[in-house]
C-alpha cells in the first residue's frame, strides 16, 4: 500500500472508492450486512474509473478490504461510530490501567493494548475474519475487566 501508484493499491483504492459511495448513500442505517458483493457491480460501474470499472468487472470482492468501511456500508455510521467507541474505549482502559500497576502487570497490559492497538490499524487493510476477531475481543475484555477489577481493589489510582 505504500506505492500508491502500483496496480494493487490502485485496485485496492478502487474497492474502498465503492465503499465509501455505499456510506454516502446509507449513512443512518447501512445497506445491509454483507450488502458489499451483491451492491458491487451497480457502484463498480456508476463511481469508478472505465478502466478501473471494466478491470474489476471479472471479480466479486466479498468487502472493500477495510473492516471501518465495511461497518459503515452494512450498518451506517452510528454503527461504525459505536464499534469505534467500544475499541478506543478498551484501548484507553487498558492504556490507562498499565501505567499504574506494577512493573510485570505493566508489561501484560502494555502488550494488550499494543495488540489491540495493531489490530485496529491492521483492520484498515483487511476484511473481518472469524480466526483473528475473536481475538480482538478476548484482549479488549481482558483489559478492561482488569482495569475494573484494579479500581475496585484499589490498586490503580484515580487519574490526575
Amino acid at each position: 500500500m505504500t506505492d500508491l501508484g502500483s496496480h494493487e493499491s490502485q485496485q485496492r483504492l478502487a474497492l474502498w472508492e465503492v465503499g465509501a459511495a455505499i456510506v454516502m448513500d446509507h449513512p443512518v442505517i447501512g445497506a445491509g450486512p454483507a450488502t458489499y458483493p451483491v451492491l458491487f457491480d451497480a457502484y463498480r460501474t456508476e463511481v469508478l474509473d472505465p478502466y478501473w470499472a471494466d478491470v474489476l468487472a471479472a471479480y466479486r470482492p466479498e468487502s472493500p478490504h477495510n473492516v471501518y468501511l465495511a461497518i459503515a456500508a452494512g450498518s451506517g455510521l452510528p454503527a461504525l461510530a459505536a464499534y469505534l467507541g467500544v475499541m478506543l474505549g478498551a484501548l484507553r482502559s487498558t492504556a490507562t490501567a498499565a501505567r499504574r500497576l506494577t512493573s510485570r502487570e505493566r508489561w501484560i497490559h502494555a502488550g494488550i493494548a499494543a495488540a489491540i492497538a495493531g489490530h485496529l490499524s491492521s483492520a484498515m487493510f483487511m476484511s473481518a475474519e472469524v480466526t483473528s476477531s475473536w481475538t480482538l475481543w478476548v484482549l479488549a475484555g481482558l483489559g478492561v475487566t482488569s482495569s475494573i477489577r484494579g479500581r475496585r481493589s484499589g490498586v490503580l489510582t484515580s487519574s490526575p
